[in-house]
C-alpha cells in the first residue's frame, strides 16, 4: 500500500511539473479578470493585479477582462476586452453569487 501511495505522489508531482512547464513553454492567448484604477485624472486606466491575487478588504475603481499573449510565463501586449465594471457592481454581483 505504501508503494502505491509513493507511486501516486511521484506521478502527481510529475504531472504538476509537466503542467507548469507547458504553462511556461507554450505560447498562447490568455484572458483574465484584473483590478483597474483610474490614473492621471481619469484619462488613463492602470492594471493593478489579477483578481485572484487580491487580499480580503482591498478595493479598486473598476474590474476588467484583459486578454494578453503569454510567452515564457510573461503577459505581453495586454488589451482590455469589453467594458469596465465598477467595483461596487462587481462586489454586489460576487456577494449575490456567494449567498446562493
Amino acid at each position: 500500500m505504501k508503494v502505491v501511495r509513493l507511486l501516486l505522489s511521484v506521478c502527481a508531482g510529475a504531472w504538476a511539473f509537466a503542467c507548469r512547464a507547458a504553462d511556461v513553454l507554450v505560447p498562447r492567448m490568455v484572458t483574465d479578470s484584473v483590478a483597474v484604477v483610474m490614473a492621471y485624472g481619469a484619462e488613463h486606466t492602470r492594471i493593478v493585479c489579477r483578481m485572484s491575487k487580491l487580499r480580503k478588504g482591498e478595493s479598486y475603481d473598476y474590474v476588467a477582462r484583459v486578454r494578453c499573449f503569454n510567452l515564457f510565463g510573461l503577459a505581453l501586449f495586454p488589451r482590455i476586452v469589453g467594458d469596465l465594471t465598477p467595483w461596487s457592481r462587481y462586489r454586489a454581483l460576487r456577494q449575490g453569487r456567494s449567498s446562493r
